[in-house]
């Protein structure tokens, strides 16, 4: 009898394990996904305001040209 309790007691640990390896997983992929989509939005936002400002930047190079000019 003892031993019957010991080995349900040991499956409860081992279950018990797996479960928290299980969600450290979960937790795992979650935190990358979450990195991944930010980097994704990150990517599509900044392109834009960069290609403004580069924009920006033109025009005023080339009005400071024809200034000088």
């Amino acid at each position: 009898m003892a031993n019957q309790k010991n080995d349900q007691h040991r499956q409860q640990e081992i279950d018990q394990d797996r479960q928290n390896k299980q969600q450290d997983q979960q937790f795992e992929q979650n935190q990358q996904d979450q990195q991944q989509q930010q980097n994704h939005q990150y990517q599509h936002h900044i392109p834009n305001q960069q290609r403004q400002q580069n924009v920006k930047d033109q025009k005023d190079i080339q009005r400071q040209k024809d200034q000088q000019n």
